[in-house]
């Protein structure tokens, strides 16, 4: 090789690196020394400097079979300023077309700005980028707004609760039930990043005395719910209280060898998907309403007895309607078809009738008076 080709070779790394640290400068320079004047000309040529948000997405709520209690749905805050949009049909006709929002609500100039609460598809929120860029229009913005969806309703509202927002940033407004007690874990944290963005909405990262903040997405919470007993339990208590004409009900379901609950469901109980209030006001009755155990305690007492070797399983106590306990003392059964006598009764169908003459018999003989 040649004294000259030997030369052009070891310029050429030279020169390279002489470029990158020229453009590593400019950068610096840009970015630090003269960040102030770079924003100032990006206003000036329509650019505008803004904070970036990337919203956390919210942990789901499932049950035990995999089924969705509660789950983010995408839903986004379309926000025009009418200062910075073509007041022309042409643009108003292409951005309905894009979001499905009827042209004329684009016509109206006496405001500074208008926004809507919306869901768009991944292709509707693709067509209302390309209108912004074609028409040049730089007052339209889209923002993620929190909102949840709820497959069971009803079923299981109760339990879940729900997440409620509202006004025109999407502020959350109401939270209760798991929603509410498992917030910390479900709600992750926002990202957020300050730049420029141009009159196209491309962002451009800067460098900022505000540290940037890293998105977290929420957990996902599997409960010990089961689906199908979920829902029977829901609507039984439901029938049970419209039949009786009750204020409320509420029933637990729970595995006996483990105590996980399977299932939990009251009524009235708040419909997820409607902004109103029921009049219990989204309390979970079987879990803050104080209650005694009552006639649900007479299968421990039975359990008691049998395991003490008081009473045997078939042994048959005979119900005459009431029980006296000394003198002044006296327990009765509940009048059913104009009496209150069971009769002869074992513990199977003393549970079942709810005699508090046997239950009162179990009780005394493990020594303890009821």
């Amino acid at each position: 090789m040649s004294r000259a080709a030997k030369k052009k070779l070891n310029i050429a790394p030279v020169g390279m690196l002489i470029l990158f640290g020229g453009t590593a400068l400019s950068q610096v320079k840009l970015q630090v020394f003269e960040k102030q004047k770079t924003i100032d000309l990006a206003n000036d040529v329509r650019k505008y400097e803004v904070t970036q948000i990337s919203r956390a997405k919210r942990g789901a709520i499932q049950t035990a079979d995999g089924k969705p209690l509660a789950q983010d749905a995408k839903r986004w805050r379309l926000q025009i300023d009418l200062s910075k949009v073509p007041h022309t049909p042409g643009f108003a006709v292409a951005l309905a077309e894009a979001s499905g929002i009827p042209a004329h609500e684009f016509s109206d100039q006496r405001k500074g700005g208008r926004d809507w609460a919306v869901s768009l598809t991944d292709y509707q929120m693709s067509k209302v980028a390309q209108v912004k860029k074609d028409f040049d229009a730089a007052g339209i913005t889209l923002t993620e707004l929190s909102a949840r969806s709820y497959p069971f309703g009803v079923l299981a509202s109760g339990l879940v609760g729900r997440q409620h927002a509202s006004g025109k940033d999407g502020e959350i407004v109401q939270r209760f039930g798991l929603e509410s007690s498992l917030n910390s874990v479900l709600a992750g944290t926002d990202g957020k990043q300050t730049g420029l963005q141009d009159k196209n909405g491309e962002f451009l990262p800067m460098r900022s005395e505000s540290p940037e903040v890293l998105r977290k997405d929420g957990a996902k919470v599997v409960t010990t719910i089961d689906s199908e007993i979920q829902a029977a339990a829901a609507i039984a208590v439901r029938r049970s209280v419209e039949r009786n004409k009750a204020k409320s009900g509420a029933v637990v379901v729970t595995d006996p060898k483990t105590g996980d609950i399977l299932a939990m469901a009251s009524w009235p109980v708040v419909d997820p998907e409607e902004p109103g209030l029921t009049p219990i006001d989204g309390k979970n009755p079987a879990c803050t309403n104080i209650l005694e155990p009552g006639s649900t305690f007479k299968i421990l007492t039975l359990t008691k007895a049998v395991s003490d070797g008081k009473i045997s399983e078939g042994q048959v106590t005979n119900c005459s309607g009431q029980l006296m306990i000394g003198t002044r003392s006296r327990i009765r059964c509940d009048e059913h078809h104009g009496n209150r006598a069971h009769g002869p009764v074992d513990p199977t169908l003393a549970i079942a009738k709810s005699c508090n003459v046997a239950a009162a018999s179990w009780s005394r003989s493990v020594g303890v008076e009821p």
